[in-house]
């Protein structure tokens, strides 16, 4: 990141570390849904029937024109509350294999998940684990995008001119809506992968003991197992 956006290492930890706080309420969603439909997945209306009544709710952190900004956590839980409402009364008067679960369960997991780690930062461990890395490396991308800006090419360089954005300029996310911005971030995307796809087998295969060369050989192994 440093050698493609021109940028020094404190710019990419900070941008590292926004983006892990800003995921904070988003990913208790995920834990939360993903809770409840593990424990309750015999039926699970979802998997069991159509038109039934989604449990994500969002909670994805939004751009502004100073950023990044996270969403109103007790807002967020009141949406996961009432949509897991509507998704008991699709079974009101129904007699489903396991008990439907109570809006203190799922209340019990959202809270529990945001109060364990009520400030996240890059020296935790369990961003590094139970998180999405995909969601991390796209807020990360983008907030350097946003703040440094870069010589684009290819596809991405043809869909900001016609955006108005100038070769060099930053990216203004805030400007667009999540399919334009989704849109333009897969084109950054491609630019951005196979260089980093380059660094983490050339930093595998310069350090054999590194912890990324350890978790590539288990990979390795799995697969010609």
């Amino acid at each position: 990141m440093v050698n493609w956006f021109g940028c020094k290492d404190d710019d990419v930890n900070k941008a590292l570390d926004t983006a892990v706080q800003s995921l904070k309420v988003f990913q208790a969603v995920q834990a939360s849904v993903y809770g409840i439909r593990r424990w309750w997945e015999h039926t699970d209306p979802a998997v069991s029937f159509r038109g039934s009544e989604c449990l994500y709710v969002g909670g994805r952190p939004n751009w502004t024109e100073n950023g990044l900004a996270s969403p109103d956590k007790e807002q967020i839980k009141e949406k996961l509350l009432v949509a897991l409402n509507r998704w008991r009364e699709r079974f009101a008067g129904d007699k489903t294999k396991t008990p439907l679960p109570e809006k203190a369960d799922m209340e019990k997991v959202f809270d529990e998940y945001t109060q364990v780690h009520p400030v996240q930062n890059v020296e935790a461990d369990v961003w590094r684990t139970d998180w999405a890395g995909k969601e991390i490396l796209k807020l990360v991308r983008q907030q350097l995008a946003h703040s440094f800006g870069r010589d684009y090419g290819g596809r991405l360089r043809d869909i900001l001119k016609q955006q108005g954005i100038e070769l060099g300029d930053t990216i203004p996310w805030h400007r667009w809506n999540r399919q334009t911005r989704d849109s333009i971030d897969r084109e950054l995307e491609h630019e951005i992968q196979s260089r980093l796809v380059k660094q983490l087998f050339e930093d595998a295969a310069n350090n054999p003991t590194s912890e990324i060369r350890t978790n590539l050989n288990r990979i390795w192994t799995a697969l010609t197992a």
